[in-house]
């Protein structure tokens, strides 16, 4: 789409049978057994147009490229600083 060799009314027409097959999939994920897949599931359910704007907004970028491209410095700098370890594993930083 970006260069211009699908028009957006093809894409959305393309996405289609992935909406459905997704939509699908976490209406069976919803009762997998698995609690906290279950509550995922059930949550994105309850939002499926949250899920697709992309493919109705033709403005509306189909990745997170932009997204990842902004906070690309930050996740750098972290890996440089050599991370915030959220808790102490055995017998490191010992005082």
């Amino acid at each position: 789409m970006r260069d211009g060799t699908l028009a957006h009314v093809s894409f959305a027409s393309y996405m289609w049978p992935i909406r459905r097959e997704v939509e699908r999939l976490l209406d069976v994920g919803q009762t997998g057994g698995i609690p906290k897949t279950e509550g995922v599931c059930r949550e994105l359910l309850k939002r499926p147009q949250a899920l697709w704007p992309f493919v109705r907004h033709e403005e509306v970028e189909p990745t997170n490229n932009a997204a990842e491209r902004a906070i690309r410095p930050g996740v750098l700098w972290r890996k440089g600083s050599f991370g915030t370890p959220a808790r102490r594993a055995p017998g490191l930083w010992k005082r």
